[in-house]
This record gives C-alpha cells, sequence and structure tokens, in this order.
C-alpha cells in the first residue's frame, strides 16, 4: 500500500483522509487539488492520501492491452482488451501451493477499506475527517459503515449508492435531460434563440440524434493539441457528448449551440466538440497506468458494481442477457436516444457492457457494504455536496445515499455545477469553504452562497459567416450593421478562446475554421493570430482577459474594423466599442 502524509504546518488537532474517484486514480495524484481545496484547515490538521490497491503506489495494474487502447475505441476492441487484462490479473500471483491466485477480483471496494483502515491504525492517526469524491465517496460509504471507530465526519463529494444503485443509471439521463435545459434557459445568450419552434435543448437534440442516425458527419476539426485531426460523430458520440457535460462544463457551454448548428448545416463546431472530449475528458484512459489505471477501473466496476447481466455466467450468455435487457428496456427511460443507443456510451462511463468479457468470480465476494448492515452505525455527522448539472453522478443519487445515512447527513447542493462541488474544476469556491467549515466545527455552512452560483455561460452560436453573425445591440452611437455584426464576431472568438484554454494541452489553439489562438501569463492574456471564428473575416489582436483589448476584424472583401474589447465578464455579456459607438453582445 503507497500513501503519503503532509504534516500540519502548525500543531495538529486530527488527520484528514482523502480518497480519489475513478475508480482508476490514484488519491496522491490529486495532491495539490486536495491541498489547495482544504486551504488553512492544514495548518491544523494532518493529510493523509492512501492510493487504493491498483492505482499509483498500491501495487497499480498496468495492463498494457487496455492502457494503450485510444479510446473512443470500438467496443469490440474494448471488450478484447479487458478479457486479456483480466486473464492476465488471474495469472500474476501464486498461492503458496503453486495454484494461481484469482486476481482479478483482488481489487474490490472491501478490500481497499480494509487497506485503507491499516494504514489508519498504524499511523496512529483515528479518528480522521474522512473526503470522497466520486468513487472515493463510494468508498467513502463502505469505510464509515465498516470502520466508524475511526471516523470523525465524512464528507461525500459528487457520490452515488452503494447501496440499491441501478444497473440502468436512469437518473443520469433524467439529469442530462433536465441540466441541458435548464443551461441554456439560465444563458442569455442561449435563451435569446430559444423559440416555440426550436423547443427546448432537449428538443434539438432529439432531431439531431434522428439525422446523426442516417447521416454521421465525419471532417477534420480542430484537437486539443493544436492541431486538426479527423473526427466524426455518430448517434454514439452524441450520446457520449451529452454524457461527458456532467462533469465537464465546458461541453455544456458548447453543445447546445453546436447542435444548433449542426441542424442549420454547419457540422464543425460539434467535430470540434467532441475532438476536444477525446483529447481533454477522455486523455487519461490512454496514460501512464500511474495516474489512471484502465484495469483497476475494471477490476473494481466488475466485482462491485451491479450489472444488467449475471457475472457469473459464461461470456456468451452474459451477452445474451444483455442483449435481452436492452431489447425489454422502456422507450422512454432514454428518449431521445434507444436503450441500445444510450447503452452503446464509452464503457469508463458507464459500464454497460464494459464487464462482458472480465473473468468470473471465484467463491464469495465482499460487497462494499454488507447486506443489512447501516451506512453511519456510529452516527458520524456526514455532509453530502452535490451539482445541480452532475449526470454523472446525478443529486438525486445523493439525496437517496442522505436518506439511507439518516438524520446525520446534510445535503448541499450547487447551482449550475456538475461533477465535483469541492474538488478542482468546480464553479465556485463554496463546496470548499463549506468542506473547510465541516471539517473544523462540524458546521454545515454554505447553502446560500452554493445556490448562487452563477448560470454557466453558453456561446451564443457559431456563425459560419460575417453576414449571419448576430448584430449586437446598440448601447450608443450609431454603428452599421456591419460594424454591430463584426463586435459580435470579436467577442465570441475571444470568450471562445478563454473557454477553451482549460481544456487545451499547450498554449496554442487552432481556431475553429482557420487561424490559432495563443494564450499567455497563466491563460489572462488571449493572442488571435488571423482567427476565422467565421468563413469569409479574420480577426488579429490582443486581449487581456481582466482589462481588455484592441482586436481587429477583416473582412475577405477588405472590409476592416477596430474593435474595443472589455475583459472577460460573468456573464458573458460585453459591452464592445466599435466605429465611435457602443454595442451589447453576447458570447
Amino acid at each position: 500500500m503507497g500513501f503519503a502524509w503532509l504534516p500540519a504546518t502548525g500543531r495538529s488537532v486530527g488527520a484528514v483522509l482523502t480518497q480519489e474517484g475513478g475508480p482508476g486514480y490514484p488519491a496522491t495524484g490529486t495532491a495539490a487539488g486536495f491541498v489547495s481545496m482544504l486551504g488553512p484547515v492544514l495548518d491544523d490538521h494532518d493529510l493523509l492520501l492512501v492510493d487504493a490497491r491498483g492505482t499509483g503506489r498500491s501495487a497499480v495494474i498496468d495492463c498494457r492491452p487496455l492502457q494503450d487502447l485510444a479510446p473512443p475505441a470500438a467496443r469490440p476492441a474494448l471488450l478484447a482488451a479487458a478479457g486479456r487484462c483480466g486473464d492476465r490479473l488471474d495469472h500474476t500471483w501464486r498461492r503458496s501451493d503453486g495454484t494461481w491466485q484469482h486476481g482479478s477480483q483482488l481489487f474490490t471496494t472491501a478490500a481497499t477499506v480494509e487497506d485503507t483502515a491499516a494504514v489508519v491504525r498504524r499511523l496512529g492517526t483515528e479518528p480522521v475527517d474522512l473526503y470522497g469524491d466520486s468513487y472515493g465517496s463510494y468508498f467513502a460509504q463502505s469505510f464509515m459503515s465498516r470502520h466508524p471507530e475511526l471516523l470523525r465526519t465524512v464528507t461525500l463529494d459528487s457520490t452515488y449508492e452503494t447501496v440499491g444503485l441501478d444497473p440502468w443509471y436512469r437518473t443520469s439521463a433524467v439529469v442530462a435531460h433536465r441540466a441541458l435545459d435548464l443551461a441554456c434557459q439560465r444563458s442569455a445568450a442561449c435563451a435569446a434563440v430559444q423559440t416555440p419552434a426550436s423547443g427546448t435543448s432537449w428538443d434539438r437534440i432529439g432531431r439531431l440524434v434522428q439525422r446523426l442516425r442516417a447521416h454521421p458527419v465525419s471532417g477534420l476539426a480542430p484537437a486539443t493539441d493544436g492541431t486538426r485531426r479527423p473526427v466524426t460523430v455518430d448517434v454514439r458520440a452524441l450520446v457520449n457528448m451529452v454524457n461527458d457535460a456532467g462533469y465537464d462544463a465546458e461541453v455544456y457551454r458548447q453543445l447546445d449551440p453546436a447542435v444548433r448548428a449542426a441542424l442549420a448545416g454547419d457540422p464543425l463546431p460539434l467535430m470540434r466538440l467532441y475532438a476536444q472530449d477525446i483529447g481533454y475528458d477522455y486523455g487519461d484512459y490512454d496514460g501512464p497506468a500511474r495516474s489512471y489505471s484502465d484495469a483497476a477501473y475494471l477490476a473494481v466496476a466488475c466485482t462491485d458494481y451491479p450489472q444488467l447481466f449475471d457475472m457469473r455466467a459464461a461470456t456468451a450468455t452474459r451477452r445474451a442477457q444483455l442483449a435481452s435487457a436492452v431489447a425489454g428496456a422502456d422507450p422512454s427511460w432514454f428518449a431521445p436516444f434507444t436503450a441500445s443507443e444510450w447503452t452503446s456510451m464509452l464503457d469508463y462511463t458507464e459500464t454497460y457492457a464494459g464487464c462482458l468479457t472480465w473473468p468470473a468470480p471465484v467463491g464469495a465476494l465482499d460487497p462494499p457494504v454488507r447486506a443489512g448492515a447501516p451506512l453511519d452505525p456510529g452516527h458520524v455527522p456526514v455532509l453530502v455536496l452535490t451539482g445541480e448539472f452532475d449526470s454523472l453522478t446525478p443529486d438525486l443519487g445523493a439525496r437517496h445515499v442522505a436518506r439511507q445515512i439518516g438524520s446525520t447527513a446534510t445535503v448541499l447542493e450547487a447551482a449550475n455545477n456538475p461533477h465535483l462541488v469541492a474538488l478542482e474544476d468546480a464553479q465556485t469556491t463554496c463546496g470548499a469553504a463549506a468542506v473547510r467549515t465541516f471539517i473544523a466545527s462540524h458546521r454545515v455552512v454554505g447553502p446560500r452562497c452554493l445556490a448562487s452560483v452563477a448560470p454557466l455561460v453558453l456561446r451564443a452560436g457559431f456563425p459560419t459567416t460575417l453576414g449571419q453573425a448576430s448584430p449586437g445591440v446598440v448601447a450608443a452611437g450609431s454603428p452599421s450593421a456591419a460594424a454591430r455584426r463584426a463586435a459580435s464576431v470579436a467577442w465570441g472568438a475571444v470568450l471562445d478562446a478563454a473557454y477553451r484554454y482549460a481544456v487545451v494541452a499547450g498554449r496554442t489553439d487552432a481556431g475553429l475554421r482557420g487561424g490559432q489562438v495563443v494564450v499567455g501569463d497563466g491563460g489572462r492574456v488571449v493572442r488571435l493570430e488571423h482567427l476565422r471564428w467565421v468563413g469569409d473575416a479574420t480577426v488579429t489582436g490582443m486581449v487581456d482577459l481582466t482589462t481588455g483589448g484592441t482586436v481587429t476584424v477583416r473582412a475577405d472583401d477588405g472590409q476592416a474594423w477596430a474593435i474595443r474589447l472589455p475583459g472577460l465578464t460573468v456573464d458573458g455579456i460585453g459591452l464592445v466599442q466599435v466605429d465611435r459607438a457602443t454595442v451589447r453582445t453576447a458570447g
């Protein structure tokens, strides 16, 4: 077992134990994020990070057939690799009598809980304040059920059920539908284009599903490494993007306008978004195993998570059982997607089929929570954090967990927030502040702060030409219609570059339709180099996202406008100066 120990900077009054998500991520790999989240708590608390078995420093599983497979690989390739990795684990360790240990079932949550409890006892740090995010919260429920004597408090950030988990994950579709519609309604740019004829965001997705079934779209699109790469968007890709929004706010910001563009005949923004998903959201799956172990993910999921088939059956029987379950699913569960389409999603999101080829367990398995055991037998105070837009570990599941725990649990929901409320990419610092206060004093604070998290700023749209750009609204002066459109193009290009920076691998990003963006000063300064936000004009210049800057929009017919832009705004609305006038425009 590998772990990291960070002593308190002052006199210690206790220790905080953290567990990472995935499963597959090591806790030590997120040390900087945990330190940032806990902040002043570490003045008088030690920090203990224990890597779950199979990850990081704890006998990491590095199975190359899976680790080298670039997602989103075709499902047959993933299943073949998964079967080879499971078989390899079953032929890695020998017992004293020379027979093989059934290694594919050694990486259960219950086993990691016992490992971690042993580390806590060996170090003499109990009782600890336990924080778990995502799968780490699944682990934390098991830990609090099994070892209440080692705990002072428990925080579950972005949690889902350890007991009673639905193998269909139907609440994910419910929350995705709700969240995508609300994200559009609350964003000024998206709400402005919402009409009875266009329907809701989910309605538009339904229309695109019908089109993609007959005609998937392919082409070159900007990737996250500054190049342009071939990408295909079919229904499976759209299912993936809908689900990826649950843990990536940038997908929310782009998906609806990209769907609108695709329905209008321009699939490039949608292809760019999927290329972004592949490069950013899926980047860990084919990286080094010490950062994320694909096989550790399956080793946990295929032993602990409920499946739509019998894991003790032969592979052929499992396939038949899964096919039968999908064929018999209620059509309303995932509409406008069919059950077959929805369950085709990336298996690292939900393992609908990912365990079909994993070795069957031998003998009895120790479940995360033993049958009939209470989740909180020690009546430990529990803080449950959940994001309103988190479709990966939905708020419906988090509230179910809180009810299972009982009166010791308190739920705080962050408005407009996808996956993770307190850690790293949260939409506000309110969640981290709530965790700090809870650990320090056992008081629950922050409902007002979390309820007031700002709505996500969606792109206004992806115009293909300068003439199709929505003209900004005149705030002062008498600018021409062309100048107002140029102002919208300039502001849209800068806003897009600012938000894209978080998902781009380096400092350079390829422009949507040409040119490039170079970001400097830690993301504060954006330089546009002949960027083509629309096809018939370029945007060139430099903007400080705090104080603003000047760019030139030059149309291919020779017209040009010098445009003064403000710094980035919370609501995505910019007061832009052009032709001695001021124009209000959304990005």
